[in-house]
């Protein structure tokens, strides 16, 4: 709990969100089965349906229905940790880099990316390299839907600032204009492999940042989205390869370029600060350091 005996009181969640969570003794365990519930539900529902076989179902009914699970799943999840609130292999979560943005906003997301979006990419990356590939089932469809459910999670929960606000968005609309894109080849599921992969690398490569900002792992952080970037650029030009009269694609590269330069731009700055933004103990370690 926070100062003010209130859980996340001090957090950048929205009034009725902090709402949500603040329970304790016995609402607290019902606020935990109930959430914990939720999310099992809905993780149920999408495994069904991306291991139902035939290829990528691209019907604007099915995106809105991945999309609608994923938000249920990462609000639940959301939710569930923050009443839950364990610092779990995480002893710097009381630190005031954590006060706005609590621990159980970067566990949840780092979980879908190692649990989901890793393992995706891999799957889908074996399938796009083999010459003999084996069914891909709605994996393909969950990897590009599942975004719009991720971020619309970030919006409803948190209150961000304009340029974090206009990177959820941004990402939602991409991920809708991706899904209309694939749409004109529907009859080449490798080229559509090739989508699912670019965009589910990238956030794959996110858990770099989970990482770094968690356990303060320079070594890590640069391996994993470095390699997500190198996957997502593989995916995306061969993609244009395959389909360079495809305008929608060259409008996502066009858009995808600056923010994979941007990423790796920012593990740079970040590794040569030596600490995660925000530690403010670290800062003023070496506040102290340049002052004597």
């Amino acid at each position: 709990s926070d100062s003010s005996g209130k859980r996340h009181a001090n957090s950048n969640l929205w009034p009725f969100a902090k709402a949500l969570v603040n329970f304790e003794g016995v609402g607290r365990i019902v606020a935990i089965m109930v959430y914990g519930g939720a999310a099992a539900y809905a993780t149920t529902l999408a495994t069904a349906d991306m291991f139902r076989d035939g290829p990528h179902d691209d019907s604007w009914s099915h995106y809105i229905y991945i999309a609608w699970l994923w938000f249920v799943i990462n609000i639940s999840l959301a939710l569930l940790g923050a009443v839950v609130d364990t610092h779990l292999f995480c002893p710097a979560a009381s630190e005031p880099r954590f006060d706005k943005f609590p621990i159980f906003a970067w566990q949840a997301p780092a979980a879908q990316q190692a649990f989901f979006f890793w393992p995706v990419s891999v799957f889908i990356l074996t399938r796009v390299l083999s010459d003999s590939p084996g069914p891909l089932y709605q994996v393909m469809s969950h990897g590009l839907a599942s975004h719009f459910g991720m971020q619309a999670r970030e919006l409803v929960l948190f209150d961000s600032d304009v340029m974090m606000t206009l990177h959820h968005v941004v990402t939602m609309a991409l991920s809708a204009l991706v899904w209309y894109g694939d749409q004109s080849f529907a009859d080449d599921q490798h080229a559509i492999a090739l989508t699912a992969l670019s965009i589910s690398v990238m956030e794959a490569g996110s858990l770099g940042f989970g990482v770094w900002t968690i356990w303060s792992s320079g070594t890590a952080f640069f391996v994993i989205m470095t390699t997500s970037h190198v996957v997502s650029c593989y995916a995306g030009f061969s993609l244009l390869y395959r389909h360079p009269d495809n305008a929608i694609f060259w409008v996502v590269m066009v858009l995808t370029m600056p923010l994979i330069y941007m990423r790796q731009t920012t593990i740079a700055k970040e590794l040569k600060k030596g600490s995660p933004s925000g530690d403010r103990s670290k800062q003023r370690e070496e506040s102290v350091e340049k002052s004597k």
